[in-house]
């Protein structure tokens, strides 16, 4: 199968599954709030929060294994192989048992160190002795099979795995929490057996994509884990600052606001998430490729993986901000005013303000995966934690001394990430030997140019026509989206990108839609 085809499909298969969160997201986000209370709904981000600062214990051992497998496959040294991935599977193990007991043993001082009301407090501790723990022990056993997917670009299978634990879990809290008074432990168990499935999943794909697979104490090999903590330690760090960054909002709105302002907080978050996920799939998955391309010596696969990868994001988020930020009124007005009444006015904010936030992040591009690809990922690590610091620092600051209340914990974000993307790109330039204005204008000026237009004709839209439902929502972002599209055809794509997205398209057709020189074609892919 080709290159393009694999990212193809790949970036499908992500698609569909973050189109099926989105849906569930618009419908679950309510639905949680009016069953467990906005208090209830604020504990849960606030547990989801804490399980996720405790995946810092991985060491960076994660990020370190995807990339480490991938140079494996490149020089088929399947021994290496083997030693690796049995080395970073018990690590994991470890690390994991360390941090679930941890997290059980401390659940009664955890739940008091975040200021939870009397009525939350025991309901809190059983949440983290229960669910708390079990995610945090599962989260450790899912990553050393999603790096066998990722070694082999394989992410359809990672988004397929994905899409059905999604599905379980919005059914089973549907019939669970409809049907009883089951409340927080109801979403609990039905969590938990949901983490257990994909577990299981997880390590049933990754054997059938690599055939022969084996882990075994006897592999566990000193050099591996020389190769996995050289390199992990550098994502170790970007892991801390990231979860500082994403999860450190969460406990500081409940220390100085209460559980309470998380539910102003986390939606947005929600949306963004679901963004995020759809504009990042192409470049989330190159690494690879840059990989492979660094072992081969290949400059010019390196640049076009930095330049193109760049301009397909942004063509994509910046395109998708300059719809949502328009529409982030009416959208938090239809799905949330129900159940926060006129704080709805928050989330908009709020959500106007990460929008901008996540257009910088969708700026860095492939400037990552080219980095990782090449081990040269130490500046972008350790500057981003003086960063998160800063951040974590001035949020503090801002909604404990401050009237700006949950704004006061985006806004700091918003700032740094303005200042951070341009001094990243530069660097990113430096490394692989290309000129920074020729990245700007062949990554970046199509990109902003769309959005802008695109922007323009939102705005010329709210103004003459209201959008007081979710159809009439939909309706507009609808005719803007495909809008956009022909924007992006016509003026983001060159003409050879455009042959290559045809002749792409051609080859997922059935052959009996196909003449029978294309089919040629098709075969020869």
């Amino acid at each position: 199968m080709s290159r393009s085809r694999q990212i193809a499909i790949n970036a499908v298969s992500q698609w569909t599954v973050t189109t099926v969160s989105a849906v569930l997201g618009l419908v679950l986000v309510p639905f949680l709030i009016a069953k467990l209370g906005q208090d209830g709904y604020g504990l849960i981000a606030v547990v989801l929060a804490i399980a996720g600062v405790c995946t810092l214990a991985d060491l960076g051992i994660s990020g370190a294994l995807g990339r480490q497998l991938a140079e494996s496959l490149a020089r088929k040294d399947e021994g290496k192989y083997r030693e690796l991935l049995s080395t970073a599977l018990a690590l994991h193990l470890a690390l994991g048992l360390i941090a679930s007991s941890t997290v059980f043993l401390l659940a009664p001082q955890l739940a008091r160190s975040f200021g939870l009301p009397q009525s939350l407090y025991h309901i809190g501790v059983f949440l983290l002795k229960t669910y708390g723990a079990a995610h945090v022990l599962f989260t450790f056993l899912m990553p050393s099979a999603k790096a066998v997917l990722a070694s082999h670009n394989r992410f359809d299978k990672s988004s397929q795995i994905d899409a059905v634990r999604r599905l379980c879990d919005a059914a089973g809290l549907f019939l669970v929490l409809a049907s009883t008074n089951a409340g927080i432990v109801g979403w609990a168990v039905v969590c938990i057996t949901t983490d257990v499935v994909s577990v299981v999943l997880l390590w049933r794909a990754a054997a059938k994509v690599h055939t022969g697979l084996r882990i075994g104490i006897a592999m566990i090999g000193s050099s591996g884990l020389r190769e996995l903590f050289a390199l992990g330690c550098q994502f170790s760090v970007l892991q801390l600052s990231g979860q500082i960054s994403t999860h450190a909002n969460p406990f500081i709105l409940t220390t100085c606001l209460g559980p309470a302002s998380v539910a102003l907080y986390r939606p947005p978050t929600q949306i963004l998430s679901v963004l995020y996920s759809v504009v990042m799939t192409v470049s989330g998955q190159l690494h690879p490729l840059a990989t492979k391309a660094h072992v081969e010596g290949d400059k010019r696969d390196l640049i076009a993986i930095l330049s193109r990868g760049t301009k397909y994001t942004m063509l994509m988020g910046a395109v998708s901000c300059a719809i949502l930020i328009p529409f982030a009124q009416p959208l938090c007005k239809i799905w949330l005013s129900k159940g926060l009444g006129d704080q709805y006015m928050v989330c908009t904010a709020v959500l106007t303000i990460q929008t901008i936030t996540q257009l910088c992040a969708f700026a860095g591009g492939t400037q990552w995966a080219v980095l990782l690809g090449m081990k040269r990922t130490a500046f972008a690590a350790y500057a981003r934690m003086v960063l998160a610091l800063l951040n974590i620092v001035s949020s503090w600051i801002l909604v404990k001394y401050t009237s700006l209340g949950v704004l006061g914990a985006v806004l700091p974000t918003m700032a740094l990430e303005l200042v951070w993307r341009p001094i990243l790109a530069l660097y990113v330039c430096r490394t692989v030997k290309m000129s920074f204005r020729a990245y700007l204008r062949e990554a970046y000026c199509s990109p902003f140019l769309i959005a802008t237009v695109v922007t323009f004709i939102a705005l010329g839209v709210r103004l003459v026509a209201p959008l007081e439902t979710l159809w009439d929502l939909g309706r507009a972002t609808g005719a803007l989206t495909a809008i956009a599209a022909i924007l992006v055809w016509f003026g983001g794509l060159t003409p050879t990108d455009r042959i290559g997205l045809v002749n792409l398209t051609k080859s997922f057709l059935p052959h009996r839609y196909l003449v029978p020189q294309e089919i040629n074609q098709k075969t020869t892919l």
